[in-house]
């Protein structure tokens, strides 16, 4: 490939991290090539891998956003350093050539060509195009209106008169037809053409349903049993679509689509094969079995496509669906998964499971997972069998009754969607839509409702649209200001498992953390750094351990830590001494060298005189009474393993009892002490406490209609939430309350 004279640019797709932002367990596998400077590349709308540059070489490539030669860019580069540019040329040249194969480098035609061919409103084999689903480089995929069904798929052939992607959509119609015939889930064949343009392309049926491994985290919370069954009728699909003399070619999560009403239809049939002469083999790498990872590692040719090999896949796939984790120990290389496959050897965790609810259900993984495939069940029927039965074991949890639950969600349906509120609401957490984005995302946790994770998306992707940072209080931290809302957008996220909203979530919270973390503003729980902290400890938990954010709040604590002196004479979680250790115990939960000397000082000081630290008057509240330091005192106990401290709780919780509550809301009424109660009852095993709690409850809900609708602490949606989740221990606030557990 010739780089002399051609002016090169590079993708307006060009996705970019840099090293420090790497997950720990990428910056070791890029082993010796690793470099503190260094950025990995890739693109969103190629399969292409993806690769890592050096810094220096990075600060060339960004030379070519503006269209330029080989020479120019070097030439411009070396004006801004103190590199010859023939030194830069000599040491960047092989690998401009590697990025110029890969795609990352590209002619401005090339790059003009990037992107869906067709626009949303253009018309496509007569169709206008609704929207594009995927954009990579050799085929795309619409989604258009349609006279006859309503709306229709078509997959798109990037090149003119592409013989390839003709035979693909040619052998996929047939398999769609042929299993369609007999009954098979699958979408129907509308259409085999070209565009006016001799793009081929496939006009399908459009399925209204979502990947099944999407769909699978929220359903891991929401509904065990729901989850299994669905993975049971994933199973019976593949030998339905074996029973008819096909493999399907290509098993992965992507391929499954879940309906509402919990049907399984099976897509992407492109490298299907019949069963006696099969193709070679297609598929995510950690689903394949360990015949192909044996291949791999020895350089042998790929076996072909086979029954049991796509048991195997479906059973891997299962597994990771049902318990979000691979079936195998997580390697830190993807040469070290290849070779994990290729043993077979199951994990630890799989072996700890293998004695929990779902014993039955993973003795028919096990077998299905053999790394002989005569060992295997005989068939994918006899697997779907096997599995069918066993997955009647899997029941909800004992004395639990989720359809109460979901009759009790009647009370967000005021927050179906924020299309549906006919006034402006406030992006706040404390008082505005990312405070509902909360409450219901802690609701969603403890309930069957699936629905309830869906709104919270909605609610905290409208309280972080543009719009709101005139809304915010620039010096409000967690509670008034863009943390909390940025906050909001970063946990459900992680709930929903969708990485690319996860991954830009942090990176808006991050920006936002660093105008914070100096500790130079307020030092409280409500409005400056403690409430940054407590944040940061409850987004770690969330992220599984994201470092970008462990950094963060480590950096933010110890900050934290000069500074709780600073308001020695402050009372009350929210403006005083007692908030800050709170956030202080919280970060101790997750971070791994706590230091628990100088918590234990103060604490010893509100544990000798705790209505010394409650305002007059307030004694009953969270911001300022009893009922937050009986949270203080909980969340010692938790993070410093000192049970003594649940008895200074039970002695605090006293205190508030023998107040009255100063409103309605979590922060000042009657609801943030029903909180504390319940968390004390969880703690103690005091079911005395529980009655209080609900005695709580009932006290406060028939004037629930005098409290605005929104916000965690300020508004119903909290109240709700605290409802919902006051007889689940895992049930826990952000802003409100530290963690439950640290984290593994």
């Amino acid at each position: 490939m010739i780089l002399a004279g051609q002016r090169l640019t590079i993708p307006a797709d060009l996705m970019a991290v840099r090293a420090r932002d790497l997950p720990p367990a990428d910056r070791e596998a890029l082993g010796d090539v690793y470099d503190d400077t260094g950025v990995a590349l890739g693109r969103r709308t190629s399969r292409r891998s993806s690769i890592f540059v050096t810094g220096p070489l990075y600060a060339l490539l960004e030379e070519f956003r503006t269209p330029a030669t080989v020479v120019e860019a070097i030439a411009r580069r070396a004006a801004g350093t103190d590199q010859a540019a023939e030194r830069i040329l000599d040491d960047s040249f092989s690998s401009l050539m590697r990025l110029r194969e890969i795609g990352i480098l590209m002619t401005e035609e090339e790059a003009a060509g990037t992107g869906p061919l067709y626009r949303p409103g253009e018309l496509l084999t007569g169709r206008p195009v609704q929207r594009c689903l995927q954009s990579y480089e050799d085929g795309d995929v619409y989604v258009v209106e349609d006279g006859a069904t309503g709306r229709a798929v078509v997959k798109l052939a990037r090149r003119p008169g592409d013989a390839a992607a003709r035979r693909g959509y040619r052998r996929e119609a047939a398999a769609l037809r042929l299993l369609g015939a007999a009954g098979v889930p699958v979408p129907a064949v509308l259409d085999r053409a070209a565009d006016d343009d001799g793009h081929p392309l496939l006009v399908l049926e459009h399925v209204d349903g979502r990947r099944i491994d999407h769909r699978a985290a929220r359903l891991r919370r929401a509904s065990l049993p729901r989850l299994v069954r669905a993975c049971a009728t994933m199973v019976r699909t593949l030998a339905l679509i074996h029973d008819r003399g096909l493999l399907h070619g290509d098993v992965h999560g992507g391929n499954y689509l879940l309906t509402d009403d919990d049907a399984v239809v099976a897509v992407d049939f492109r490298h299907a094969s019949a069963l006696t002469r099969p193709r070679g083999r297609h598929g995510v790498p950690r689903f394949m079995d360990p015949q192909w990872a044996q291949a791999r590692l020895t350089g042998s040719p790929q076996p072909p496509n086979s029954a049991a090999a796509e048991q195997y896949s479906m059973a891997a796939l299962v597994y990771f669906l049902i318990t979000g984790e691979q079936h195998y120990e997580r390697p830190i290389t993807a040469e070290a998964v290849e070779a994990a496959l290729a043993r077979g050897e199951l994990s630890e965790e799989f072996a700890r499971r293998s004695s929990c609810e779902l014993s039955e259900i993973l003795a028919v993984l096990r077998r299905a997972l053999a790394v002989d495939p005569d060992d295997r069940w005989p068939d994918v029927a006899a697997f779907s069998a096997a599995f069918t039965a066993a997955s009647e074991s899997v029941t909800d949890a004992p004395g639990e009754d989720r359809t109460d639950r979901v009759k009790r969600t009647g009370r967000w349906d005021a927050y179906l969607a924020p299309a549906r509120t006919a006034t402006q609401v406030p992006p706040s957490a404390a008082a505005g839509g990312a405070g509902t984005a909360m409450a219901l995302l802690a609701a969603s946790a403890v309930t069957a409702d699936p629905l309830l994770l869906a709104w919270a998306d909605l609610w905290s992707e409208e309280a972080a649209a543009p719009p709101a940072e005139g809304r915010l209080d620039p010096h409000g931290g967690a509670w008034h200001g863009r943390p909390g809302v940025l906050a909001a957008r970063v946990m459900t996220a992680c709930a929903l498992d969708d990485r690319i909203a996860r991954e830009t979530a942090i990176k808006a919270y991050l920006r936002e953390h660093d105008r914070h973390r100096d500790g130079g503003g307020p030092a409280d729980l409500t409005h400056g750094l403690a409430s940054l902290v407590l944040l940061d400890a409850h987004l770690v938990t969330l992220s599984g351990g994201d470092e970008r954010l462990r950094h963060a709040g480590a950096e933010a604590a110890g900050a934290l830590a000069g500074r709780i002196g600073d308001a020695a004479s402050g009372v009350g979680l929210a403006h005083g001494m007692p908030g800050h250790l709170l956030a202080a115990l919280a970060w101790q939960s997750v971070s791994p060298e706590p230091s628990a000397a100088t918590a234990a000082e103060h604490l010893a000081r509100i544990s000798a005189a705790p209505r010394r630290w409650c305002r007059p008057g307030w004694e009953a509240t969270w911001c300022n009474g009893a009922a937050g330091l009986t949270l203080l005192f909980l969340a010692a106990s938790r993070a410093l393993g000192e049970p003594a401290y649940l008895a200074d709780a039970e002695a605090a919780m006293r205190i508030a009892l023998a107040a009255e509550p100063r409103g309605l809301d979590l922060c000042c009424g009657a609801p943030g002490r029903a909180y504390a109660l319940g968390r004390l009852a969880h703690a103690t095993g005091e079911t005395s406490w529980r009655g209080l709690a609900a005695a709580e409850h009932a006290r406060a809900a028939g004037d629930l209609h005098r409290l605005g609708p929104h916000g965690l602490a300020k508004g119903r949606a909290g109240v709700h939430a605290v409802t919902e989740g006051q007889h689940d221990e895992r049930f826990v606030l952000p802003l409100i309350d530290a963690l439950p557990r640290s984290t593994p």
